[in-house]
């Protein structure tokens, strides 16, 4: 994964020539998830344009009421506008109507993952059409970002700092710094239940990465 490109040019014109040295520096943080983004989807489909939006407006205000008591202040639930369309289906290498779809998103987000399950469960009622895949993240991504950053440059460094000794040379300025960033992801962990060895997520990891390339004057000793 380490990987190191080494450059001399050497100037012989002095007896103290100057060389280009570039090292890459990477590093790679894994720490525990401790927030979650669940969207729930509320859709229904009717012959009638009015009953489609009743029936969706009823099932979301039950959810609503069902997902209140479990969350506290720090958590956040909203509910997007309602959508209406015309669905269809190809049929007979033809587009059918088949009635009018409307649809309504909740979306919940827990700061703490030990309330997830129990808003979870809330779908055995029966109000949810469907659930979007879980967005994990960590209430400390930026402090994670800068930790992970200096890992980065540290390595670069030690990297240059250790050829640089081999060849009998030191390190100079600081010539050229690239650096490349990457955003936080999320890895989900999955264990089976000891009962019907059906696969359930056990929360996620993020996971922060960084790599900064960098070139150095190398002076020779």
């Amino acid at each position: 994964m380490k990987q190191l490109l080494l450059s001399l040019g050497l100037l012989l014109s002095s007896p103290l020539f100057a060389a280009s040295l570039h090292t890459s520096g990477e590093a790679r943080l894994a720490v525990e998830a401790d927030r979650v983004k669940i969207e729930y989807v509320v859709s229904e489909l009717s012959d009638s344009a009015g009953a489609a939006l009743s029936e969706v407006e009823h099932r979301v205000k039950l959810l609503l009421e069902d997902i209140k008591p479990l969350i506290t202040d720090s958590d956040r639930i909203e509910a997007s506008q309602v959508q209406l369309y015309q669905d269809s289906r190809y049929q007979d290498k033809s587009r059918q109507f088949i009635g009018y779809r409307a649809q309504r998103s909740v979306i919940v987000e827990l700061d703490d993952l030990s309330r997830m399950a129990a808003v979870l469960d809330i779908v055995k009622k029966g109000l949810v059409s469907e659930i979007r895949p879980l967005r994990y993240s960590s209430s400390k991504s930026v402090e994670y970002q800068q930790q992970v950053r200096t890992m980065a440059i540290d390595d670069s460094y030690q990297k240059a700092l250790q050829l640089a000794n081999g060849y009998q040379s030191r390190l100079g300025d600081v010539q050229e710094i690239r650096y490349r960033s990457a955003g936080p992801v999320p890895v989900m962990r999955m264990e089976a239940l000891a009962a019907s060895d059906a696969p359930v997520y056990q929360g996620a990891q993020i996971i922060f990465s960084d790599k900064v390339d960098v070139t150095f004057e190398l002076i020779s000793n």
